[in-house]
């Protein structure tokens, strides 16, 4: 249960991964609606989040 909730050095790294490699591509908008929680990092402003 514990590799779980803390999962070991190689599952991070994966996942660092899959952000590295994602490509967008373009489709219909979600059906759904999204929520963007922010904290305070200076080097993302209000605007960047909710785009």
């Amino acid at each position: 249960m514990l590799s779980v909730q803390y999962p070991g050095r190689q599952d991070r790294r994966s996942g660092y991964k899959a952000v590295e490699s994602y490509r967008h591509v373009p489709g219909p908008p979600l059906g759904c609606p999204v929520v963007a929680l922010t904290g305070d990092d200076p080097q993302v402003t209000l605007d960047e989040a909710k785009a």
